[in-house]
């Protein structure tokens, strides 16, 4: 350990005179960073990383370096950043257009996210796994754009390259139903979800949307309710969508109680009262 020690001090030591004759230099601040992040500290090796795509701009390297660092440490918005600086620096460059995707994404920047994971499904050529992946999140930036039909399709483009993906048919079946479009697709996409993954309370909600929306109610109930038992942590929405189906089946008194919890817990206020208001 003492050697060990001893090692690391004579290489700070010869990083730090390298820096201090050569402070721009992008390949001793790399070595410098990588160096640093081996020891752990990865906020200094973040802060010589962001030296170096200052020093040298066309660094690929040093910029794809950096955005994993960022993700390392969680620092989203400076992700978000770096990658989106590195995908405009280097376009044809499918690892930057993707990380710029993801990191808005997270952040709620729709927009800028839509438009990277374009860009990136563009640039893709023999990975279905890769092009499943971008087109999945694509969906989900354009469905929270209000683009239903570009969602779609963007979820169909991730599936004909991933047909067993459980949150991408999850996601697809759901909207679809939230659109009521579609059905019996949906109806496809959410049993296979489920088929894939029985035991998720979130699927087991879905397909009971589905079969709401299809007018299969004692179905739908028989889902909602498995839903209920097996989730964790319940929340509004399982309890919301209940209700709906007990009214659909005439049970009033049961809606009620449902869509009175599902207030409880958080519900849309004036949505949940308007249901309630109009069967009692």
């Amino acid at each position: 350990v003492d050697l060990e020690a001893s090692v690391n001090e004579s290489v700070d030591e010869l990083l730090e005179i390298a820096l201090r004759m050569h402070p721009r230099d992008a390949p001793i601040l790399m070595v410098a960073a990588d160096f640093q992040q081996l020891r752990g500290a990865i906020s200094a090796s973040q802060k010589l990383l962001t030296r170096a795509v200052d020093s040298d701009p066309g660094n690929r390297l040093a910029w794809s370096n950096l955005i994993a660092l960022d993700a390392n440490l969680g620092a989203l918005e400076e992700m978000a950043q770096h990658a989106l600086e590195a995908m405009e620096r280097f376009p044809l460059e499918v690892e930057f257009a993707l990380m710029t995707g993801m990191a808005h994404l997270d952040m709620g920047d729709h927009a800028t996210s839509a438009d990277a994971l374009q860009r990136g499904l563009g640039l893709i050529t023999d990975d279905k796994a890769l092009e499943a992946r971008v087109a999945g999140m694509l969906g989900d930036a354009l469905h929270a754009l209000g683009e239903a039909e570009r969602a779609a399709a963007a979820y169909e483009r991730s599936l004909a390259n991933d047909p067993n993906n459980p949150m991408v048919l999850n996601n697809h079946a759901y909207y679809l139903a939230l659109e009521g479009k579609n059905l019996e697709r949906a109806l496809e996409c959410s049993s296979l979800a489920l088929a894939l993954n029985p035991s998720s309370a979130n699927l087991m909600d879905t397909h009971a949307w589905v079969l709401y929306k299809l007018e299969r109610y004692p179905e739908a109930l028989d889902y909602i309710t498995q839903a209920l038992f097996y989730s964790e942590k319940q929340g509004p929405a399982f309890l919301d969508h209940d209700g709906d189906i007990r009214a659909a089946m005439g049970d009033k008194e049961g809606a009620i109680n449902s869509w009175k919890k599902a207030l409880e817990l958080g519900g849309d206020k004036d949505e949940i009262n308007l249901k309630i208001k109009a069967i009692s």
